[in-house]
């Protein structure tokens, strides 16, 4: 039996410490951005030109400037990491916070685990991309010039 931390105005469950874990592929793609940024601080950029045809017509996507956004964090730099890109940090704070659910997960045999109505995960998503994409549009000039080192 599941037991509720915190209730909306309806009843339903939001957050829930329960037995089982309902979201192992965040532990997984914690792992895998690890592997990456280990990656790239050893490898360092890429010195191939990695944009898609709509970045040299100076159309930026949301992800544009994420790898060396990552190359950034991964050297310690977080203020040029979000400068580039504020997906990148925002997302190594959430991929530590998935591998620390995990280990207590792991220790206690109970999981935290979000209950979201998929509306409004969804919702989440498509503004924050949304937000990002002009964040990201904003700096076209600047992303549009990056020569690869």
């Amino acid at each position: 039996m599941a037991e509720v931390v915190s209730t909306r105005a309806g009843g339903a469950r939001v957050v829930a410490v329960e037995p089982s874990d309902n979201a192992r592929w965040l532990v997984a793609l914690a792992g895998l951005a690890v592997v990456g940024g280990l990656w790239l601080r050893v490898a360092g950029l890429p010195g191939v030109d990695l944009h898609g045809p709509l970045h040299q017509m100076g159309i930026m996507s949301p992800t544009c400037g994420g790898t060396r956004a990552t190359y950034l964090l991964v050297r310690g730099d977080l203020l040029g990491a979000w400068s580039w890109n504020p997906l990148v940090p925002l997302l190594a704070v959430g991929f530590v916070a998935a591998v620390a659910r995990f280990v207590v997960g792991c220790l206690s045999g109970r999981w935290l685990n979000l209950h979201l109505p998929r509306r409004v995960w969804v919702g989440a998503l498509v503004i924050g991309f949304a937000l990002l994409e002009i964040n990201q549009q904003i700096q076209a000039d600047r992303l549009i010039n990056v020569i690869p080192t």
